[in-house]
């Protein structure tokens, strides 16, 4: 804070969203700049409102404890000087943010999948990355290591089902360790799997890596999973998926726990929530992820009608959230739900998925769909147009956004849906489900309103 604040003349950010009545007698003042969330009472409210209207100093101010507390306000940047643009401040953070020095990798070590999940995005193919374009991949790796000094490498194994790949899994783990191992980069693993081919060989091998997480997917109890988790002989999943997260909630660093939640399967939550507390899936590892089903690619666009709608999705879900954390389940909602200003590290650049071809994606929702390649690993330079069209997305630079209080929950949307509706990231951003969730009625929700103050 600048000593000579006493002579500033200050106004409440643009970027501060007010919601009056939290609680009788509190209001919640939450910065989209800097996620600052504080509750204040009648009184202060009724100064930030006139900060809204006009520039006040602290002198204007009627007690000493009140002017302490525009101080720390301006601190956290919920006031501001009068002369910045609130705006402003909030592109140029934008852009920040995008400068921090990790990378998000996903290869993409087989199409092939022995599900065949109603719903999925993916066109399922027979491709397996070979050694080849695994040394590829490490090597363009290790390049944007080197370039853009990269201190902190996420490595997720994705497919298709990698574990189709088994060994192309412990090949290309291997191979990153050994040419990033005299670097200053720390690594963690992860393993994005259906979870049918999970091996002892494989939990042993994870074991002895510093940091390794896996995802599985299991989306309700027996009788609705196995109408969506299915074999391709149509038989059902949920048996192994249980016994495989057991087990694997002995090895791992973290287990996330993944449900993809659409109108037909959202009312069975409640009883899965009592299968995994049963066999003791509760643990202080393991995650729940309730993830909304979307219909983007042209796989499984038909599948549209039974997504719950971005606008209802946090809402619809929040019930469910809530009894996961009544029963001692840990939920990543409220880490999906937090102050965001870039809604998908893919608008940074950082997060790039390459398939058995070489083939670079920054979405993986538009993996296998030729609209969402930005590059392949084995050509000079290795990125389009596309690429930069990511890179350079700032939800700030659009109209809608340029002036909405709220952009910093949404962080312009989904660019996979704007892709799905406009075609291309140009025209303009699709607003996400949080909007109607933080400004439908200018009041959020009270329960949501308590997740989201959770520290």
């Amino acid at each position: 804070m600048e000593t000579d604040i006493v002579r500033k003349k200050l106004k409440l950010c643009e970027m501060t969203y007010l919601y009056p009545n939290y609680n009788k007698g509190q209001h919640l003042v939450v910065s989209n700049l800097t996620g600052a969330t504080v509750l204040v009472d009648d009184e202060m409210l009724d100064i930030l409102l006139r900060l809204k209207e006009m520039p006040l100093s602290l002198s204007d101010l009627p007690t000493e404890s009140r002017r302490r507390d525009i101080e720390k306000l301006y601190e956290s940047r919920i006031v501001i000087d009068v002369d910045q643009d609130g705006f402003k401040l909030m592109k140029e953070h934008i852009e920040k943010i995008k400068l921090r020095d990790e990378l998000d990798v996903m290869p993409v070590v087989t199409t092939q999948c022995n599900l065949a999940c109603p719903y999925c995005f993916e066109e399922k193919t027979n491709e397996y990355m070979d050694y080849d374009v695994i040394k590829q991949t490490v090597n363009h790796v290790v390049q944007r290591i080197e370039k853009e000094n990269i201190h902190h490498l996420y490595v997720g194994l994705f497919g298709g089902e990698p574990l189709l790949n088994e060994d192309g899994c412990r090949e290309f783990i291997i191979e990153l360790i050994e040419a990033t191992n005299k670097r200053n980069v720390e690594t963690k693993f992860a393993l994005i799997t259906n979870g049918t081919l999970i091996t002892k060989n494989f939990m042993s091998f994870i074991s002895r890596l510093d940091s390794f997480f896996v995802q599985i997917t299991i989306d309700g109890p027996a009788e609705v999973n196995d109408k969506r988790r299915i074999f391709k002989n149509g038989n059902g999943t949920y048996d192994i998926l249980i016994n495989n997260m057991i087990s694997l909630s002995k090895y791992v660093t973290k287990l996330i726990i993944r449900i993809n939640v659409d109108n037909s399967n959202i009312n069975s939550i409640p009883s899965l929530i009592t299968n995994l507390k049963k066999v003791g899936l509760d643990k202080e590892n393991v995650f729940i992820d309730l993830e909304r089903v979307m219909a983007n690619t042209y796989k499984n666009r038909f599948y549209s009608a039974q997504c719950i709608s971005p606008d209802n999705y946090n809402e619809a879900i929040l019930p469910y959230v809530l009894e996961f954390r009544k029963n001692g389940f840990k939920t990543l909602f409220r880490e999906r739900n937090r102050i965001r200003p870039i809604y998908c590290w893919a608008y940074t650049g950082k997060h790039i998925a390459i398939t058995p071809n070489g083939d670079i994606y920054t979405c993986l929702d538009g993996i296998s769909d030729k609209r969402f390649v930005v590059g392949n690993v084995w050509n000079d330079p290795p990125y389009n147009e596309k690429f930069n069209e990511w890179k350079e997305f700032n939800p700030m630079n659009f109209e809608k956004c340029a002036h909405c209080s709220i952009v910093g929950f949404c962080g312009g949307g989904c660019g996979a849906e704007a892709i799905a509706k406009y075609g291309s990231l140009k025209k303009e951003p699709v607003c996400s489900q949080d909007k109607k969730t933080y400004i439908g009625g200018s009041v959020l929700p009270s329960d949501l309103r308590r997740i989201f103050l959770q520290k």
